[in-house]
């Protein structure tokens, strides 16, 4: 339940996220959803959530699924930093974390879907290795459209 509370208070710190990938605003039920949720392929794909913790306090969530959506890819599904420590760094330390922790397995790719990407959030990706593997837009069961970048990065392998 703490964690949820932490996660809850990360989310409200980065609410622009919310609105400019049209998504709606958090709540407990949005947090447990992500902390719980199943991937599309079944429950043997864990969704590994965790908070980002600086000097204690939460200023982050990562989510990670292994094995999504091909048996050599990792998929970050969140990377979500409060608006207050963005620019410093925390983001690039994840990725380079990912890189560490899974590159010497079986896995081959990270992977990061980006909705509705404006060019800034698009440029921090491939600043940090990532192509564009694609690019298109969706129509939601909404009726709205939204855009969907994916984008892929090699996991380095000694």
């Amino acid at each position: 339940m703490q964690q949820r509370n932490e996660a809850l208070a990360v989310y409200r710190g980065s609410l622009d996220y919310f609105r400019e990938t049209a998504q709606p605003l958090p709540t407990k039920a949005t947090v447990h959803d992500d902390q719980a949720q199943v991937v599309a392929g079944g429950a043997s794909r864990p969704n590994h959530y965790d908070l980002l913790i600086v000097g204690g306090k939460p200023i982050g969530v990562v989510s990670v699924v292994p094995s999504v959506p091909t048996a050599e890819t990792i998929t970050l599904r969140l990377l979500l930093v409060i608006r207050q420590a963005r620019d410093r760094g925390y983001g690039q330390a994840v990725i380079a974390h990912l890189r560490q922790r899974y590159g010497h397995q079986q896995w081959h790719w990270l992977q990061v879907q980006v909705i509705n990407a404006e060019p800034a959030r698009l440029a921090f990706w491939q600043q940090e290795g990532f192509t564009i593997v694609s690019d298109q837009l969706v129509a939601m069961a909404s009726g709205d459209w939204r855009q969907e970048t994916i984008l892929r990065l090699a996991l380095d392998r000694d």
